[in-house]
Protein backbone atom coordinates (compact mmCIF):
# COMPACT_ATOMS: atom_id res chain seq x y z
CA UNK A 1 0.00 0.00 0.00
CA UNK A 2 1.25 3.45 -0.77
CA UNK A 3 1.78 6.04 1.86
CA UNK A 4 3.57 3.66 4.44
CA UNK A 5 7.39 3.41 4.68
CA UNK A 6 8.81 0.05 3.81
CA UNK A 7 11.54 -1.73 5.88
CA UNK A 8 14.70 -2.21 3.82
CA UNK A 9 15.79 -5.78 3.28
CA UNK A 10 19.23 -6.33 4.98
CA UNK A 11 20.17 -8.97 2.37
CA UNK A 12 19.60 -6.55 -0.52
CA UNK A 13 21.55 -3.54 0.72
CA UNK A 14 24.42 -2.93 3.24
CA UNK A 15 24.34 -0.12 5.80
CA UNK A 16 26.04 3.05 4.66
CA UNK A 17 29.07 4.38 6.59
CA UNK A 18 28.57 7.93 7.80
CA UNK A 19 30.89 10.42 6.10
CA UNK A 20 34.09 11.54 8.00
CA UNK A 21 33.69 15.10 9.22
CA UNK A 22 35.88 17.65 7.53
CA UNK A 23 38.51 19.33 9.80
CA UNK A 24 37.74 22.82 10.90
CA UNK A 25 38.99 25.41 8.41
CA UNK A 26 39.66 22.88 5.67
CA UNK A 27 37.91 23.15 2.39
CA UNK A 28 35.39 20.52 1.71
CA UNK A 29 36.65 17.79 -0.53
CA UNK A 30 40.44 18.57 0.12
CA UNK A 31 42.77 15.57 0.59
CA UNK A 32 44.30 14.86 4.09
CA UNK A 33 47.65 16.52 5.05
CA UNK A 34 50.79 14.36 4.63
CA UNK A 35 54.19 15.59 5.98
CA UNK A 36 56.68 15.95 3.14
CA UNK A 37 59.78 13.68 3.26
CA UNK A 38 63.19 15.40 3.17
CA UNK A 39 64.75 15.66 -0.23
CA UNK A 40 68.00 13.74 -0.89
CA UNK A 41 71.07 15.78 0.13
CA UNK A 42 69.06 18.13 2.31
CA UNK A 43 70.62 19.17 5.67
CA UNK A 44 69.40 17.25 8.72
CA UNK A 45 68.06 18.94 11.76
CA UNK A 46 70.28 19.54 14.86
CA UNK A 47 68.26 17.03 16.91
CA UNK A 48 69.10 14.29 14.40
CA UNK A 49 72.82 15.16 14.64
CA UNK A 50 72.67 15.02 18.43
CA UNK A 51 71.08 11.59 18.28
CA UNK A 52 73.88 10.37 16.01
CA UNK A 53 76.53 11.83 18.34
CA UNK A 54 74.94 10.19 21.34
CA UNK A 55 74.72 6.85 19.54
CA UNK A 56 78.33 7.11 18.32
CA UNK A 57 79.55 8.12 21.78
CA UNK A 58 77.72 5.19 23.37
CA UNK A 59 79.28 2.80 20.91
CA UNK A 60 82.75 4.25 21.56
CA UNK A 61 82.31 4.03 25.34
CA UNK A 62 81.15 0.42 25.01
CA UNK A 63 84.14 -0.49 22.87
CA UNK A 64 86.50 1.23 25.34
CA UNK A 65 84.89 -0.66 28.23
CA UNK A 66 85.30 -3.98 26.38
CA UNK A 67 88.99 -3.17 25.70
CA UNK A 68 89.53 -2.33 29.39
CA UNK A 69 87.91 -5.60 30.44
CA UNK A 70 90.04 -7.56 27.96
CA UNK A 71 93.19 -5.80 29.18
CA UNK A 72 92.28 -6.59 32.79
CA UNK A 73 91.67 -10.27 32.02
CA UNK A 74 94.93 -10.50 30.06
CA UNK A 75 96.84 -8.88 32.94
CA UNK A 76 95.27 -11.27 35.45
CA UNK A 77 96.18 -14.28 33.28
CA UNK A 78 99.79 -13.08 32.88
CA UNK A 79 100.06 -12.43 36.62
CA UNK A 80 98.66 -15.86 37.43
CA UNK A 81 101.07 -17.54 34.98
CA UNK A 82 104.01 -15.60 36.42
CA UNK A 83 103.02 -16.58 39.97
CA UNK A 84 102.72 -20.25 38.97
CA UNK A 85 106.09 -20.15 37.23
CA UNK A 86 107.73 -18.53 40.26
CA UNK A 87 106.14 -21.12 42.54
CA UNK A 88 107.50 -24.08 40.53
CA UNK A 89 110.94 -22.54 39.91
CA UNK A 90 113.83 -22.85 42.28
CA UNK A 91 114.06 -20.03 44.80
CA UNK A 92 116.46 -17.24 44.00
CA UNK A 93 118.27 -15.02 46.40
CA UNK A 94 116.41 -11.81 47.24
CA UNK A 95 119.45 -9.93 48.45
CA UNK A 96 121.10 -8.06 45.63
CA UNK A 97 124.79 -7.31 45.46
CA UNK A 98 126.22 -4.35 43.59
CA UNK A 99 124.37 -3.47 40.42
CA UNK A 100 123.07 -6.96 39.72
CA UNK A 101 119.51 -6.85 38.29
CA UNK A 102 116.67 -8.00 40.44
CA UNK A 103 116.03 -11.72 40.30
CA UNK A 104 119.66 -12.65 39.51
CA UNK A 105 120.66 -15.66 41.69
CA UNK A 106 123.62 -15.03 43.95
CA UNK A 107 126.79 -16.91 43.14
CA UNK A 108 127.58 -19.53 45.73
CA UNK A 109 130.99 -20.88 46.57
CA UNK A 110 131.71 -24.31 45.15
CA UNK A 111 131.89 -26.72 48.08
CA UNK A 112 135.28 -28.29 48.48
CA UNK A 113 135.31 -32.07 48.20
CA UNK A 114 135.57 -33.77 51.54
CA UNK A 115 138.83 -35.54 51.94
CA UNK A 116 138.30 -39.25 52.29
CA UNK A 117 140.52 -40.83 54.86
CA UNK A 118 142.79 -43.43 53.31
CA UNK A 119 142.33 -46.72 55.15
CA UNK A 120 145.48 -47.71 56.96
CA UNK A 121 146.82 -51.17 56.11
CA UNK A 122 146.53 -53.77 58.84
CA UNK A 123 147.09 -57.45 59.38
CA UNK A 124 144.24 -59.52 57.94
CA UNK A 125 143.78 -63.26 58.51
CA UNK A 126 143.46 -64.93 55.08
CA UNK A 127 143.73 -68.67 56.03
CA UNK A 128 143.07 -70.65 59.22
CA UNK A 129 144.07 -74.31 59.80
CA UNK A 130 143.14 -76.41 62.88
CA UNK A 131 144.12 -80.01 63.58
CA UNK A 132 145.34 -82.61 66.03
CA UNK A 133 148.45 -84.75 65.66
CA UNK A 134 150.48 -85.26 62.48
CA UNK A 135 148.86 -83.66 59.39
CA UNK A 136 149.56 -81.77 56.19
CA UNK A 137 147.29 -78.74 55.49
CA UNK A 138 145.64 -77.84 52.23
CA UNK A 139 147.79 -75.70 49.89
CA UNK A 140 147.28 -71.92 50.07
CA UNK A 141 148.56 -68.97 48.05
CA UNK A 142 150.02 -65.72 49.36
CA UNK A 143 150.43 -62.71 47.03
CA UNK A 144 152.23 -60.44 49.49
CA UNK A 145 155.98 -60.18 49.93
CA UNK A 146 155.56 -59.71 53.69
CA UNK A 147 153.25 -61.93 55.66
CA UNK A 148 153.32 -64.04 58.81
CA UNK A 149 152.09 -67.26 60.38
CA UNK A 150 150.60 -67.23 63.90
CA UNK A 151 150.49 -70.55 65.77
CA UNK A 152 149.09 -71.85 69.08
CA UNK A 153 148.76 -75.11 71.04
CA UNK A 154 146.73 -76.19 74.10
CA UNK A 155 148.48 -78.48 76.62
CA UNK A 156 145.56 -78.18 79.08
CA UNK A 157 143.21 -79.72 76.54
CA UNK A 158 145.77 -82.48 75.89
CA UNK A 159 146.40 -83.14 79.59
CA UNK A 160 150.16 -82.63 79.66
CA UNK A 161 152.97 -81.18 77.53
CA UNK A 162 153.60 -82.26 73.94
CA UNK A 163 155.68 -81.34 70.86
CA UNK A 164 154.62 -78.92 68.12
CA UNK A 165 156.78 -78.94 64.99
CA UNK A 166 155.76 -77.44 61.60
CA UNK A 167 157.49 -76.69 58.29
CA UNK A 168 156.39 -74.27 55.55
CA UNK A 169 156.71 -76.30 52.34
CA UNK A 170 156.04 -75.54 48.69
CA UNK A 171 153.90 -78.09 46.81
CA UNK A 172 156.14 -80.72 45.16
CA UNK A 173 159.00 -80.20 47.66
CA UNK A 174 159.90 -82.83 50.24
CA UNK A 175 161.39 -80.41 52.74
CA UNK A 176 160.51 -76.88 53.76
CA UNK A 177 161.47 -74.14 56.20
CA UNK A 178 160.82 -74.68 59.88
CA UNK A 179 158.40 -72.14 61.35
CA UNK A 180 157.87 -73.60 64.85
CA UNK A 181 159.57 -76.21 67.04
CA UNK A 182 158.49 -76.03 70.69
CA UNK A 183 157.34 -78.15 73.63
CA UNK A 184 153.90 -76.88 74.61
CA UNK A 185 153.83 -76.44 78.42
CA UNK A 186 151.07 -74.91 80.55
CA UNK A 187 153.53 -73.02 82.78
CA UNK A 188 155.29 -71.34 79.80
CA UNK A 189 153.06 -68.95 77.78
CA UNK A 190 155.75 -68.43 75.17
CA UNK A 191 155.56 -72.13 74.31
CA UNK A 192 151.81 -72.11 73.68
CA UNK A 193 151.56 -69.28 71.09
CA UNK A 194 153.76 -67.24 68.77
CA UNK A 195 154.27 -66.05 65.18
CA UNK A 196 156.89 -66.04 62.44
CA UNK A 197 157.42 -63.56 59.55
CA UNK A 198 157.77 -64.62 55.92
CA UNK A 199 159.04 -62.54 52.97
CA UNK A 200 158.31 -64.52 49.82
CA UNK A 201 155.01 -64.94 48.00
CA UNK A 202 153.75 -68.11 46.37
CA UNK A 203 151.91 -71.37 47.08
CA UNK A 204 152.62 -73.34 50.26
CA UNK A 205 151.30 -75.93 52.72
CA UNK A 206 152.09 -76.70 56.36
CA UNK A 207 153.65 -80.06 57.32
CA UNK A 208 152.72 -80.44 61.03
CA UNK A 209 154.23 -83.02 63.42
CA UNK A 210 152.57 -82.98 66.86
CA UNK A 211 150.86 -85.15 69.50
CA UNK A 212 148.17 -82.67 70.57
CA UNK A 213 145.83 -79.99 69.12
CA UNK A 214 147.17 -77.00 67.19
CA UNK A 215 146.01 -73.91 65.22
CA UNK A 216 147.79 -71.95 62.44
CA UNK A 217 146.65 -68.64 60.88
CA UNK A 218 148.10 -67.00 57.76
CA UNK A 219 148.03 -63.18 58.00
CA UNK A 220 148.70 -60.63 55.22
CA UNK A 221 149.33 -56.90 55.62
CA UNK A 222 146.55 -55.16 53.64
Amino acid sequence: MQGYPTTPDPQQSSPQTPPTPTPFGAAAGAPPFVAPSPAPGAATSPSSNRKKLLIGGGIGCGALLVLCMCAGLLGAMLSSGSTSANTGASPTATHQQGNAPAGTPLSTATPKPTATATPQPKWVVTHTFKGNGIQKTEPFTVNSDHWKIAWSCNPKAYGFQYNLIADLTAPGDDFGDSIVNVICQSNDPSSTSGETNEYSSGAFYLDVNSEGPWTFQVEEFK
